[in-house]
């Protein structure tokens, strides 16, 4: 790509603003992911490496390489760079990215996002006194990252509010990866100092610090009682859920025990309005070879039905509870062709009734297509055979 050029093939994140605008290669922004999450939850660091243009009165930064963190130390809980650090990139610069220089560097600060501590600023304006060098935060467990560069004023640092990746081939940067492996390199170790100095000509440092203090380091052991945490409270939410599904179901079991005493009471209320029933349709023999009911004068107190010899005719009833009135000889004269059936009839007192047997129960139910003798209704006319 002519370095005059912008390039056709881009990618905006976030909103571009005034002031410096920064394009990032795509090749060199995956590679910084895949450099910072094989750290774990340990700060990585790295250096960026580009070109600095003017385009029609527009600052432009162009990073076009990343160069690893290597023969660092950490101080008072800085991760510094090394003068050992420093003659590693500049002969990577030689070998790899000739023309650029130096435009700024990364720091990797796992499950923190991009908070920004006052003691990076000190740090990065300390060291990269250059207006268009930028410091690049990022956060590979939450896959967050953004840029800070320098204020109007030149005396802070603020956060941009977007910028550009852009897709090329970038031979350069693959060359590098090949040959510098990230890991299982002894030369990538980090050194440990009590030393609270910073050498005065030493290249920039990354503040390992996360949030609210210098003291406090982001360690495995602290990741790991998160992931215990997490595991309880997961734990805890499973325990909820099956205390709710058994508890369901008690209730769903303790409503079909109701409904089953609901049942049983009706059943056994049924049981004895029939034993009742039976015991008002069972006769016993008169003088004259007539039977009658075992309630006296049934007829008259019923009300109900009269015969004159040739059919049935229905009164009003002074009494709301109908009673089954004397049984007479049976023939064929005296059985009606139909009949309406009254509260507290059964099939069995009708048959009795009329045919002065409880045979015809079965015949009846056959001549009125009736399935179950105990299921009939009050007001239905049924159909009583001759024979």
């Amino acid at each position: 790509m002519d370095q005059f050029e912008l390039p056709a093939n881009i990618k905006q994140i976030g909103s571009i603003g005034e002031g410096l605008r920064i394009y990032v290669e795509d090749y060199v922004c995956s590679y910084l992911y895949t450099y910072a999450e094989a750290g774990g939850y340990q700060e990585r660091i790295a250096l960026l490496v580009g070109r600095y243009l003017i385009i029609d009165n527009q600052p432009i930064l162009f990073i076009n390489g990343a160069i690893q963190g290597r023969y660092t130390e950490v101080r008072n809980g800085l991760t510094l760079f090394t003068d050992r650090s420093m003659d590693y990139a500049q002969t990577c610069i030689d070998q790899y990215f000739p023309g650029m220089k130096i435009v700024g560097w990364m720091q990797s600060q796992p499950s923190y996002g991009v908070y920004l501590n006052s003691g990076y600023i000190d740090v990065h304006m300390n060291h990269f006194k250059k207006k268009y060098q930028v410091m690049f935060v990022m956060d590979p467990i939450e896959k967050a990252n953004a840029f800070y560069t320098y204020t109007k004023s030149g005396m802070t640092l603020e956060e941009t509010k977007g910028y550009f990746i852009y897709y090329d081939k970038n031979e350069s940067m693959h060359e590098y990866i090949v040959q510098n492996k990230m890991s299982d390199n002894p030369e990538n170790a980090v050194m440990v100092s009590s030393d609270t100095s910073l050498p005065p000509d030493h290249a920039p440092v990354i503040d390992s610090l996360r949030s609210r203090s210098l003291s406090k380091v982001y360690t495995k052991e602290s990741q790991e009682q998160k992931r215990v945490l997490n595991l309880l409270v997961g734990l805890c939410a499973v325990l909820f859920i099956v205390s709710f599904i058994v508890g369901a179901g008690l209730i769903q079991n303790q409503d079909r025990i109701s409904l089953m005493e609901r049942q049983l009471v009706q059943l056994n209320a049924s049981y004895k309005n029939l034993a009742l029933q039976f015991s008002k349709d069972t006769t016993v023999p008169v003088s004259g070879g007539q039977e009658t009911s075992s309630v006296p004068d049934a007829a008259a107190t019923s009300g109900v039905i009269q015969t004159d010899g040739s059919g049935f005719t229905e009164r009003p009833s002074s009494t709301p509870e109908p009673t089954d009135e004397p049984t007479r000889p049976v023939t064929p004269a005296t059985i009606p062709e139909t009949y309406t059936i009254r509260d507290g009839d059964t099939l069995n007192s009708i048959s009795l009734r009329f045919y002065g047997t409880s045979d015809m129960v079965s015949r009846i139910m056959e001549y009125n297509g009736i399935t179950d003798p105990n299921l009939i209704v009050s007001g239905r006319i049924i159909e009583l055979p001759s024979e």
